[in-house]
């Protein structure tokens, strides 16, 4: 029985990363964003974003992963907060 993985995602998980946004976002908001938004989002746009968040960990991605495919991923960070401790994160996103 195979079980899911949660790993730092590495620069071959970004397309995926993007895939899962952009297909989630489409579908979330389908009823609330007019069909023009939903169909200019970008995997390549989000693609690009999200190779340049995994080089500079900013934010930290993790991926769950099931038989080596990207199924869920979030971004964490510290917190942007002014006044918080250096151990007080945030999470940008969870898909």
């Amino acid at each position: 029985m195979s079980s899911i993985q949660i790993r730092p995602a590495t620069l071959r998980d970004a397309k995926a990363i993007a895939q899962i946004q952009v297909s989630s976002a489409q579908d979330a908001y389908k009823e609330f964003w007019p069909d023009t938004a939903l169909n200019g989002l970008s995997v390549a746009q989000r693609q690009a974003y999200w190779r340049e968040a995994i080089n500079m960990c900013a934010p930290q991605v993790l991926g769950a992963h099931l038989d080596n495919e990207v199924l869920g991923f979030a971004g964490r960070a510290r917190s942007r907060d002014k006044g918080t401790k250096n151990t007080v994160g945030e999470i940008w996103s969870i898909y």
